[in-house]
């Protein structure tokens, strides 16, 4: 189109420069300044340059209609992609299951592809591939004029230069508005051929998304710090062990709460004891009191532990004997036999019950000791725990932090896997649509539309240069013109005679 509008601009130049060269007859006057234009001056105008107007037009529709006739015509063979959510705009987020997100809009997606699309690297592959003597016969000569000279690479290079950039710009590629389908198209004279640079583009293109998507160093870079994570991760578990086997910990916390509970408990115990140390003390005083005659020097009976049992069971049973001695008291006298027997078996309940206390005081005392012991171990025990505690959660730390990393490296080696899988099978977010197949019309020339706009421009044109010239001439045709501009009456006129 721009062709037409140089041919149009060039006939307007030529028509002024020979409307001008030409020149006008008439009185010359300068001033004009007090011309009142009607419809019937603009008529006149009209009707006065119908010559240069009718010369104009055809010119213009007849060089417009001739050059498109002669414009050779241009086929465009067109493709869609249709671009969808997949694994080339997703990643992952950290240590979080399920947390792939979509790392930007498809509309921006969109125009990365497209801006993939009319790339060098594949422009280059598509020429590689067809040869751009094939696709452009212009270069065919000097693709065969390269020869094995010293230059040859320069002017191969040179060649190929000229080559992109002659196909970058037969090359369409569009976004369709509010969709995710990217258009495809080549503008050349053969429709084969410009489906055949299409398909093959898509071919090169859909290859070349999944080169640059390719997780083929991913892959190794995970492979490598997955296998320095398992190291680490080992040497943390050694350390972790070694730790703990030092100081005989299993589970620190665990260990802490069941110290925790054994000296709550022997806390307990122990207050009990005591209490039970002050009850037999004070009944033996009170023993000691109230039956002064009982043998201090009696053997001790061994017990292991204290059982007040038997010392109330004694008590209760001293205490029979003793009423029933009042009893036999009214009926014999104290020398009698039976009021000997019934002394002597309270005596010996005496004696065993002052042993009984005797030893549960030593039982007591003994398992005080114990306790005493027993607490003191756990606070000691829980001293050393605390110490530890810092030291132990930074080893811990160290190897649920290993775990994790490797199990995320591990998860990454998988993805990166199943990704490399699916791009040795061609599987990728993008899909073509529609393949291209050669067109029947051509895209260009636009024969009606070319012969319309010259027809609007001729007429137009033509009329804007009759009003142009009218303007700018300021000569007299007239006796009406003389008498407007003078103000005087005409006497008489000469009429031109023609040699």
């Amino acid at each position: 189109m721009w062709r037409i509008i140089i041919f149009l601009l060039i006939i307007i130049f030529f028509t002024l420069k020979e409307i001008k060269s030409s020149g006008v007859q008439g009185i010359h006057i300068m001033d004009n300044s007090n011309i009142n234009i009607s419809l019937r001056d603009l008529l006149h105008v009209f009707f006065k340059r119908k010559r240069i107007i009718t010369i104009f037009f055809v010119t213009v529709t007849c060089m417009t209609t001739i050059v498109t006739m002669l414009m050779p015509s241009k086929y465009q063979s067109t493709a869609q992609i249709m671009i969808n959510v997949g694994r080339e705009n997703l990643h992952s987020r950290n240590r979080e299951p399920y947390g792939q997100v979509i790392s930007r809009s498809l509309t921006n997606y969109a125009n990365s592809e497209i801006q993939l699309i009319k790339s060098r690297a594949i422009a280059e592959k598509v020429l590689n591939k067809l040869g751009p003597g094939k696709i452009f016969k212009s270069l065919k000569t000097s693709e065969k004029n390269i020869g094995t000279s010293f230059d040859a690479a320069k002017k191969k290079s040179n060649l190929l230069g000229k080559a992109i950039a002659a196909y970058q710009d037969c090359l369409a590629v569009s976004q369709v508005k509010d969709s995710s389908i990217i258009k495809v198209g080549f503008k050349h004279k053969d429709p084969d051929i410009s489906a055949q640079v299409t398909n093959t583009l898509l071919y090169f293109y859909i290859e070349h998304h999944l080169s640059i998507h390719s997780p083929n160093h991913s892959y190794l870079f995970f492979e490598k710090q997955s296998q320095i994570l398992k190291d680490q991760l080992n040497q943390s578990e050694m350390s972790f062990a070694a730790f703990k086997k030092e100081h005989n910990i299993k589970s620190l916390p665990e260990e802490r709460k069941l110290l925790l509970e054994q000296s709550s408990t022997l806390e307990t115990a122990l207050k009990k004891t005591n209490s039970n140390i002050i009850e037999v003390n004070y009944r033996i005083a009170m023993f000691e009191d109230y039956f002064p005659e009982v043998s201090h020097n009696l053997p001790k009976t061994l017990v292991m532990e204290p059982d007040m049992t038997i010392v109330n069971s004694l008590q209760s049973k001293l205490t029979d004997l003793e009423l029933e001695k009042k009893k036999l008291l009214l009926q014999f006298k104290k020398d009698s036999r039976f009021i000997t027997n019934i002394s002597e078996e309270i005596k010996s309940i005496k004696n065993q019950l002052y042993s009984s206390l005797k030893a549960n005081n030593v039982a007591l005392q003994t398992r005080r000791k114990i306790q005493r012991n027993q607490l003191a171990e756990c606070s000691e025990r829980l001293d050393m725990l605390n110490q530890l505690e810092s030291d132990y959660q930074k080893l811990q730390s160290e190897v649920l932090l290993g775990r994790d990393n490797y199990r995320l490296y591990l998860g990454k080696i998988e993805e990166t896997r199943m990704s490399k899988a699916m791009d040795s099978e061609k599987i990728a977010n993008v899909s073509i649509m529609e393949s291209a197949t050669p067109p029947l019309t051509p895209e260009s020339p636009k024969v009606m539309l070319n012969i319309a706009l010259g027809i609007f421009f001729g007429i137009f044109g033509g009329i804007s240069i009759a009003f142009c010239l009218e303007y700018f001439d300021d000569t007299i045709d007239s006796v009406k013109e003389i008498e407007d501009l003078l103000r005087v009456p005409v006497l008489a006129s000469i009429p031109a005679v023609e040699s």
